[in-house]
């Protein structure tokens, strides 16, 4: 039995109106569902609209054409469902490995308890532990984004969005990250939309 599409793309494109009346078409339209537990790689080169039918799906920006389905639900911004991790680390310098992680789950008022134990539970599973003290500026760039997908997971959402997350880290990093995320997604049984423009790491 074929089981229904979780995240349903139709038609869906993004043309950016500049200062002067100018228009730049960043999205040409775009047709695809992903189906629960999928892992699906968004692959082509810079420029041509992965980021932002990925900013989309993520509900930071808004098509110009179509529509974007979640379970169904037409998705009208942010919200817990999807998880995103970036290039560039997101993570704010002013709070510790621990803290970032906790900070979803404490802005949805959960409590002091599942938070510990939610994040203790990430923590070791990306390979930080011992490092939860730490403030971003003290860890390698590598770290910083398995503190970022640890974020992400740790707030349990349906689907986790990957924006090119392992570009600017160094060859030997990135296998270690592509494997952990590998090793994640098995276990974690997560929908995955990974956007990159390498032909080896899609």
């Amino acid at each position: 039995m074929i089981k229904p599409a979780q995240l349903s793309i139709h038609g869906v494109s993004r043309t950016f109106t500049g200062t002067r009346g100018q228009r730049t078409q960043a999205l040409l339209p775009v047709d695809f569902e992903v189906r629960e537990n999928d892992f699906v790689t968004i692959l082509g080169p810079s420029g041509c609209g992965k980021s932002t039918l990925l900013r989309i799906v993520a509900g930071l920006d808004f098509p110009t054409t179509g529509e974007v389905l979640l379970d169904g639900q037409p998705i009208e911004g942010p919200g817990a469902d999807r998880g995103v991790v970036f290039q560039s680390y997101t993570l704010f310098p002013w709070l510790t490995i621990a803290q970032n992680i906790r900070f979803g789950l404490r802005e949805r008022g959960t409590s002091e308890a599942e938070q510990k134990e939610r994040s203790e539970f990430f923590i070791a599973k990306v390979g930080l532990r011992g490092f939860e003290h730490h403030y971003p500026k003290q860890l390698s760039g590598g770290m910083q984004q398995r503190t970022a997908i640890a974020r992400a997971l740790a707030n349990d959402p349906k689907m986790l969005l990957l924006d090119e997350p392992f570009g600017a880290l160094d060859n030997q990093t990135r296998v270690l990250m592509q494997e952990l995320l590998l090793g994640i997604w098995e276990s974690a049984q997560k929908t995955v939309l990974f956007v990159t423009h390498d032909i080896d790491e899609a």
